[in-house]
């Protein structure tokens, strides 16, 4: 009797089975990254290699280690948050205590753990609660600042503080305004002014691989640089990298601060041993009394600083993959 025909329509069983193996490997390699608390009552993730650690007793993102290492590449400062302009603080230094040293007054996972919602404390009238939202998703994590509009305009300084001897990648974008495309920031805001009339000096920047850019570093002394808003690239210890992105807004837009300089590096002196990448929003006020307003930026994370990174093209693919990657957030009818 002769033999039907073989179906190859269906999969022999040992290709099922292969088939099999192959969809849950890739699922583990693609599933979403979710916060969980550990034992400490500290908060941990881990997304592209990377883990994250948020403590409730400093309401922040503190701990930053990259794919197999164990250093910590963010120092003391983590993640740290104020409502600006500074120059307008009620007093130089230091920050209000409900941004500065307060612990959460609450921590929350949202979205079935991507999302970690840390509450402010407030216990300061003059300013509204800070919320701050660490969004996962496969290209790092958002830093979405949220307050409620209280009839003052506001300006979210975000603030990445990290390793010492991190070099950050810059474009300086020259105008008639901005000759050198990098201006000096005041590092009194209150007493001092921006400087546009030079360029940054050698001990602090240095030629970087991609013709026009910039790498700035720690030299003799301090000081602080702002841009055009852009990505900044951290090349860190160990051949990581990190990229701190500006994104969206939610607010009317009242004015701009710092000439519209709003993507900022700090170098620390000697005795101050750290970098901070900055991204500052506008000043922004509610588009209803009492509505909400608030200012995201984007932490992308590299495995390591390799040539393509450097691209200008690889920026904006990373960006874009972040995007796509977080969830929406809206805008205001202003923006």
């Amino acid at each position: 009797m002769p033999r039907p025909p073989l179906d190859r329509s269906r999969p022999s069983r040992p290709r099922l089975l292969i088939l099999l193996v192959l969809a849950t490997l890739w699922g583990g390699c693609v599933s979403d990254p979710r916060w969980r608390q550990t034992e400490s009552g500290r908060f941990q993730a881990e997304t592209r290699g990377w883990t994250l650690v948020v403590d409730p007793e400093r309401a922040r993102l503190t701990e930053l280690h990259p794919p197999g290492g164990a250093q910590n590449l963010l120092a003391a400062g983590g993640h740290i948050v104020w409502l600006g302009p500074q120059a307008e603080w009620p007093r130089e230094w230091p920050p209000l205590h409900d941004w500065h040293a307060a612990a959460a007054e609450r921590v929350e996972r949202r979205d079935g753990g991507r999302t970690l919602r840390v509450v402010g404390a407030h216990s300061d009238d003059r300013y509204p609660r800070i919320v701050r939202d660490y969004v996962l998703h496969r290209e790092g994590v958002e830093l979405i600042v949220r307050w409620a509009g209280d009839g003052e305009p506001r300006q979210a300084v975000q603030i990445v503080q990290i390793h010492p001897e991190a070099r950050v990648h810059v474009v300086p974008q020259p105008t008639p305004d901005l000759p050198h495309g990098i201006g000096h920031l005041p590092l009194v805001p209150a007493r001092d002014r921006l400087r546009v009339e030079a360029a940054p000096e050698p001990r602090f920047a240095s030629p970087g691989p991609v013709p026009g850019q910039l790498v700035l570093h720690r030299g003799d002394g301090d000081a602080k640089f702002g841009l055009p808003p852009q990505t900044l690239w951290a090349d860190l210890p160990g051949g990581a990298r990190l990229g701190l992105a500006p994104g969206p807004i939610v607010g009317r837009v009242v004015d701009t601060p710092d000439a519209g300089l709003t993507t900022q590096v700090y170098l620390g002196r000697e005795e101050l041993a750290f970098v901070e990448i900055e991204q500052l929003s506008p000043r922004l006020a509610a588009a209803n009394p009492g509505g909400e307003v608030s200012h995201t930026a984007s932490l992308i994370l590299l495995p390591s600083a390799t040539a393509e990174a450097r691209a200008p093209a690889a920026d904006q693919r990373a960006l874009r993959g972040a995007r796509r990657a977080a969830l929406p957030i809206k805008r205001s009818a202003s923006e």
